[in-house]
């Protein structure tokens, strides 16, 4: 996946999360757009911090390389659970 197709899906407005499926059968939900930082070449994913649903405070991140990213689904407002 190109960095503008990806950062393209995380500035959508209103962002109703994302499910990105990676080419190993990983799978990232993400549920605010301020938990993908979208770079040339990867995407970093960070995860909240336990009790936190939104940034500033974050625990940990992954690293994915766009090139693992198969496919993107927009998440529905009904599949959301913030």
């Amino acid at each position: 996946m190109r960095p503008e197709e990806l950062a393209r899906e995380v500035a959508k407005r209103p962002f109703y999360g994302l499910r990105m499926h990676l080419s190993d059968g990983t799978v990232y939900e993400v549920r605010h757009p301020e938990l993908v930082m979208v770079m040339l070449g990867v995407a970093q994913v960070y995860k909240p911090a336990p009790g936190q649903h939104v940034a500033p405070v974050y625990s940990t991140y992954d690293v994915i390389n766009l090139d693992q990213i198969t496919r993107v689904e927009t998440l529905m407002p009904t599949q959301v659970n913030n």
